[in-house]
């Protein structure tokens, strides 16, 4: 499809999306189904492709994928839900969140789930996109990080020449021996170091100075820290959850090239990472907003928090919707980054069966997490046989 045709359609789109949302609005006001039980999905998919559309028509910085990579875009919509389902999954231990009035047919609740979840990662994405253009710390600059070299096992410059000794490291000792001549044709024991004498620093040096993988290592332990914790003691670290995956994560992406805020950290800016907070704040009030009067919706069951709620999530929860976005980013980052790996190194049909070998696995492990909803998360069902007025 060509840009104009693109245009048209985003422009079409627009008060489309408008039109869902208002319709679907007074329609779970009113109680009418199935806008009343599906009203979450409604509202977010008709945020989603307007945020997109107006994207496309009217911003040049930032992106819209729906219009320019429309591959990815969709794409994005089995691993967010993916990408949520592991969450959910770690729920199974945490029992944070359960679902109430949910419909009773499997089928029609399986593929509520999907829609609802598909929604997670474009929305942070759009509304980061949004962000964005809308100039939000356009200007943010931040201390570049201080060797960010280190972090993919090689030492900065000045730090090899220091350790080297530069070229004139040899020459008191050249002055030396030719000074005592008688000495020609002695033998000694070999230097220790001898390449320090070229100016280069022996291997074993430069392996120390660099870190080389073990660079990352305060990063993956306190990643591992923050998923194990919640799952011994959910209690008291349950809010961990929501940033181990950074952690886990961001150092992969940082040394095998992929988007990274690391790497914006190391040339001075954490714009990105500074949107991804804002966005993340900002869909969680939605998420809040959108759920609060949905008949099928979720509630909280938070130890020791549940306090001065704010739609159903108490006011301390929305301290977690920040992090979870820079969590969703790292995560898809890793997931676009495995794509290309394969891509790279297999040949077209091998690399073929990886990704439906992939894709396999990422729709068992879906559907086992469905399962697992319906039996450990899900409070109560409702019959959703009917389209209309709910008595």
């Amino acid at each position: 499809m060509n840009p104009e045709k693109k245009r048209r359609m985003a422009h079409f789109l627009m008060p489309a999306a408008c039109l869902v949302f208002g319709i679907s609005t007074l329609a779970m006001l009113s109680g009418f189904e199935p806008f009343y039980s599906g009203y979450y999905s409604f509202a977010w998919w008709s945020y989603i492709i307007f945020i997109e559309s107006f994207l496309y028509c009217r911003c040049r910085e930032a992106k819209s994928l729906l219009f320019e990579n429309p591959g990815k875009f969709l794409l994005l919509l089995p691993l967010s839900s993916t990408v949520w389902l592991v969450f959910e999954a770690l729920n199974f231990r945490l029992s944070d969140w359960h679902y109430i009035d949910i419909p009773s047919d499997t089928v029609i609740r399986w593929t509520g789930y999907l829609v609802a979840y598909s929604t997670v990662l474009p929305g942070i994405f759009s509304t980061t996109a949004l962000l964005k253009f809308m100039g939000a710390l356009k200007n943010s600059e931040a201390a570049p990080l201080g060797d960010p070299q280190r972090l993919r096992g090689v030492p900065p410059p000045k730090a090899v020449a220091k350790l080297a000794g530069g070229p004139t490291a040899y020459k008191p000792l050249t002055a030396l021996l030719k000074f005592m001549g008688v000495l020609k044709n002695s033998k000694v024991a070999p230097l220790g170091d001898p390449q320090r004498l070229r100016g280069v620093p022996p291997p074993q040096a430069v392996a120390k100075l660099a870190g080389g993988p073990t660079a990352y290592k305060p990063f993956i332990l306190t990643g591992i820290l923050c998923l194990l914790l919640p799952l011994v003691w959910p209690k008291y670290f349950f809010p961990l959850v929501w940033g181990a995956f950074i952690f886990l994560l961001e150092p992969v992406n940082h040394k095998a090239g992929a988007p990274s805020l690391l790497r914006e950290w190391g040339k001075g800016s954490l714009r990105n990472f500074y949107l991804l907070l804002m966005a993340g704040a900002v869909c969680g009030l939605l998420w809040e907003l959108w759920n609060f009067r949905a008949g099928s919706k979720w509630i909280y069951t938070v130890p020791c928090l549940g306090f001065l709620k704010i739609f159903e999530m108490p006011l301390l929860g929305f301290l977690g919707f920040p992090p979870f976005a820079v969590e969703c980013y790292t995560m898809a980052a890793g997931f676009f980054l495995l794509i290309s790996k394969i891509r790279e190194k297999y040949p077209p049909v091998p690399a073929l069966c990886i990704y439906a070998a992939v894709a396999v696995l990422m729709v068992l492990f879906d559907l086992l997490v469905f399962a697992g909803i319906d039996r450990f998360t899900v409070i109560s069902f409702q019959d959703f046989s009917f389209i209309g007025v709910r008595p």
